[in-house]
């Protein structure tokens, strides 16, 4: 990943009710012979005992797997079910 990504904040996220965090990155790698699109979304929340939790999916930045990643993301996140450990 480059130095400097695009990255889109979503200051809305929530997590059963609570704060969360989700941030799209956008960028290109850094292969010197075929550099390609990517993108990643990353969601983190806390559970009710302060423990963090990180869900990532990263997805190709072009073309029509592009939205198929968007929507992996989004129902990854609206079905994520922290339970007690």
């Amino acid at each position: 990943m480059p130095e400097n990504p695009v990255t889109r904040p979503d200051d809305e996220a929530e997590y059963r009710g609570e704060d969360a965090a989700r941030n799209t990155i956008a960028y290109r790698t850094t292969d010197s012979e075929n550099p390609l699109p990517r993108e990643v979304q990353i969601f983190s929340c806390r559970d009710s005992g302060g423990d963090m939790y990180k869900l990532t999916v990263s997805f190709p930045g072009a073309g029509d797997f592009t939205a198929r990643g968007r929507e992996v993301a989004r129902i990854a996140i609206a079905d994520l079910d922290i339970g007690t450990l």
